[in-house]
């Protein structure tokens, strides 16, 4: 079962509301699945099953919820358009998401001002609604990423690290 707690104005906990909690809550739309991780940040929360499907919730001012529209989502919803993917990790910046799929390629989504995407032809873009592979990452298998506000690091099964930031 997963739990959350504080801030929730945006429905970044995933309860259905936006009103925050002093104590653990269980969230009852994902009782029925099996959550291995969760990533978070500011206003968005990333919930991962073990079967590879990704749950969003929060604010989407960005499409960093990945869904089609920009309507912010107070219960978690599925991430339909990753449904040719298994995910098996994900990871949440202040307003991008970037995945990593079964098969090594990064999936990434969100703001794009500053080249946390890793999209070359996305960074005059402000923000990509849908979740989109990054060019060139199929062939290193990555395994891991973290996000910070405005960059994506990603790590390789042989520990390289790669870091998606554009210096303006």
């Amino acid at each position: 079962m997963v739990f959350a707690w504080g801030r929730g104005d945006y429905g970044q906990l995933g309860l259905g509301d936006d009103a925050g909690r002093d104590f653990p809550t269980c969230i009852q739309s994902l009782s029925d699945k099996s959550i291995v991780h969760v990533s978070g940040n500011d206003f968005h929360t990333a919930f991962l099953t073990g079967e590879g499907d990704l749950f969003m919730t929060g604010n989407n001012d960005s499409g960093q919820l990945g869904v089609r529209s920009r309507e912010s989502q107070l219960s978690s919803m599925r991430v339909s358009s990753l449904d040719i993917y298994r995910i098996s990790h994900v990871a949440c910046g202040q307003a991008h998401t970037v995945a990593v799929t079964d098969m090594g390629a990064v999936v990434s989504w969100g703001a794009s001002e500053f080249g946390q995407l890793g999209h070359k032809d996305a960074i005059d873009v402000v923000d990509v609604i849908q979740p989109r592979i990054v060019k060139g990452t199929r062939d290193l298998h990555f395994v891991r990423v973290a996000c910070g506000a405005a960059h994506t690091l990603a790590l390789t099964g042989e520990d390289t690290e790669f870091c998606m930031l554009n210096l303006l």
